[in-house]
């Protein structure tokens, strides 16, 4: 008896079909499927550098409010940290950043912790800051000569 006899004519001919009918399913799946492509800035970008404030009324100077973001530093009412590298990713609405940091306290404590700093631009002079994205925060810049310094 031929093993094969069970098998209806023109079975390779189907097996052929259906194999490329799966991959062109596969391959136009594949094409709505976003590349988290990440791209590592050795420093924040220029254009978030400068001092920001929850709004403009808190962009006066010693205000508890204010963030100064520079180069390579973050310094906030509560800490101060030293900017190792941030990582820009993209988002729906424009590029995502997220600054891996060095931090002390503001008053001076020796003890240092690692700390994450998401970057989320909002619009022109306005972007969210937070440790995450379920902690974010609405920052507007603060229009002023010289950056403002928190208090402490």
């Amino acid at each position: 008896m031929n093993r094969h006899a069970w098998r209806p004519a023109g079975g390779k001919a189907m097996r052929r079909a259906c194999l490329l009918a799966l991959t062109g399913m596969i391959a136009a799946y594949m094409t709505d499927v976003a590349v988290a492509d990440i791209v590592r800035h050795g420093s924040i970008p220029s254009a978030y550098i400068g001092s920001w404030a929850p709004s403009t009324a808190d962009c006066e100077p010693r205000s508890e409010g204010i963030v100064v973001l520079s180069a390579k530093r973050y310094l906030g009412a509560e800490m101060k940290c030293a900017v190792l590298g941030v990582y820009e990713t993209a988002g729906e609405h424009g590029p995502i950043y997220s600054a891996r940091m060095q931090c002390s306290s503001a008053a001076g404590g020796a003890r240092k912790s690692a700390r994450n700093l998401v970057i989320v631009p909002a619009g022109t002079d306005q972007l969210s800051l937070g440790s995450d994205f379920d902690n974010l925060k609405s920052y507007q810049r603060c229009q002023s000569a010289k950056p403002a310094t928190p208090s402490r």
